[in-house]
């Protein structure tokens, strides 16, 4: 499951037309970029865990590298 901060680092990911870097995500969060690392591995196992089948119906046109 996803903390209430990552899930605001997915939405702005999926919002976002361009890349986000880490920079973008340190500025809008305030976080550390080891934070944000982290944050984003697990938010990558989280989605390939499949623990995000409703997220993928409602988002099919979306891509996430």
């Amino acid at each position: 499951m996803l903390s209430s901060r990552q899930k605001k680092i997915l939405e702005r990911l999926i919002e976002e037309e361009a890349f986000v870097s880490l920079a973008d995500l340190n500025k809008a969060y305030q976080l550390s970029l080891r934070t944000i690392r982290q944050d984003l591995l697990e938010i990558e196992m989280w989605l390939i865990l499949g623990e995000s089948r409703y997220f993928r119906r409602q988002c099919t046109s979306r891509r996430i590298i």
